[in-house]
């Protein structure tokens, strides 16, 4: 399961802050976020199961990053990686609209969230909902469909809220909302087939569990005056920062 919240055109200076939990397996192999030798340009970390991604950026301002959407009963062990998407979107030169408008198959996937931004417009599109150009503001999204308003969203974006209204948007200060593992109130969680006892443990930000929890945070800020950061904090199964990878993008 995953978070992403993202804060478009709220922030003095930067165009769009994206800040991304990748939960999964522990013993999923993945490679933390570096440029792809194979797809030049190509900047994220990489599923060594599938060769897949939940985020990338490119090098000319493109980013695009996927969330599952919880399903239990409709997942096809069969079908082809949602983490192609990403990799697609941002191997592109198409807006975001015309990327929308393209002949994709997407029942073939799982169900998914796809978040894509062509380094001027932010949208959202799934394969359980139309897609939505998303207007300025703060958008959080997860494992539910589009029109969905978790718990641990409203939670997030409301935290995130609060710290660019305090002025320190730090990466500090991002991962102490980001690394929260408050569960939320029984009669606010979804019900997606899981069991009560999961959905306690899924409804926060953070999640460690015994083989399965948040892997990675992700950062990316894409400022103003062409600048690109991105850090990503990768975590072991005790929740300690194993890894930080940091990187600079010029965009002119």
């Amino acid at each position: 399961m995953c978070l992403i919240l993202a804060a478009y055109h709220v922030i003095e200076d930067t165009d769009l802050l994206l800040v991304s939990n990748r939960d999964e397996r522990y013993d999923r192999k993945a490679t933390s976020a570096h440029f792809w030798n194979d797809r030049g340009g190509i900047l994220g970390g990489r599923d060594q199961e599938r060769g897949g991604t939940w985020l990338a950026v490119s090098r000319s301002g493109r980013l695009a990053a996927v969330t599952n959407i919880r399903e239990p009963e409709k997942n096809d062990a069969h079908a082809p990686s949602r983490g192609v998407l990403p990799v697609e979107f941002v191997g592109q030169e198409s807006a975001v609209d015309q990327f929308l408008d393209g002949q994709w198959d997407f029942d073939r996937y799982n169900g998914f969230n796809l978040v894509l931004w062509d380094g001027e417009h932010l949208a959202a599109t799934s394969n359980r909902s139309d897609p939505v150009m998303m207007p300025p503001g703060i958008h959080g999204i997860s494992n539910g469909p589009l029109s969905s308003s978790w718990a641990k969203v409203q939670a997030a974006s409301e935290n995130l809220t609060g710290l660019i209204n305090s002025g320190d948007v730090s990466d500090e200060e991002i991962l102490s909302i980001m690394r929260d593992q408050s569960p939320k109130a029984d009669d606010r969680l979804p019900n997606t087939g899981v069991g009560l006892e999961m959905e306690r443990v899924l409804s926060s930000a953070f999640i460690q569990t015994d083989g399965y929890g948040t892997r990675c945070t992700t950062i990316v800020r894409f400022r103003s005056d062409g600048l690109i950061m991105f850090d990503e904090f990768t975590y072991d199964e005790s929740a300690r920062i194993v890894d930080v990878s940091r990187f600079e993008i010029v965009n002119d």
